[in-house]
């Protein structure tokens, strides 16, 4: 009993099967081909379709805008060669207030304006010379002066506090 009793000695020894060489040939060129990166061609990519889906809208764009515009009828221009000079003016003047200043100047030639600015200028020094300005200060001016614009211009002292009377 007092024999040494080992577990070796228990187990049976078994075969085992070995892989041939091809199962590592195999197994190595399945791992290189898992870690292959896919190649997709350049007209299958998303970008390209997008990129060039913009290009082409780009393009119907500019050729657009840069198309020369059709030139109007004969027919409008003659109509508007109907209008007399009388009809014109009425218009302006009914309208005035709706003519942009810059829209106005850029139909008036610079010598037209020119010449007008220097007739109004010699009118206006004309004038002058008639009737001359005089020179007004608070020492020419009465209270009966004052009164007198008020009543002219319909002011009403009746809206007028004890506080705010100015007379």
């Amino acid at each position: 009993m007092n024999e040494k009793k080992d577990i070796f000695d228990f187990i049976e020894k078994s075969k085992v099967d070995i892989p041939n060489k091809t199962y590592f040939d195999n197994l190595a060129q399945g791992i290189l081909d898992s870690q292959k990166t896919r190649i997709i061609p350049f007209y299958k990519r998303p970008i390209t379709w997008i990129s060039s889906v913009a290009a082409a809208v780009l393009f119907f764009f500019i050729v657009n805008f840069n198309a020369p515009n059709e030139l109007p009828d004969n027919d409008q221009l003659i109509s508007f060669n109907d209008i007399s000079r009388a009809e014109l003016l009425a218009y302006v003047d009914k309208n005035i207030e709706e003519f942009d200043i810059e829209m106005i100047t850029e139909f008036v030639p610079v010598d037209e304006l020119n010449t007008k600015y220097e007739a109004l200028e010699s009118t206006m020094s004309e004038e002058l010379e008639v009737h001359p300005l005089e020179t007004i200060t608070f020492e020419n001016i009465t209270k009966e002066d004052i009164l007198e614009y008020l009543n002219d211009e319909d002011f009403d002292f009746s809206n007028l506090e004890d506080e705010d009377s100015f007379i």
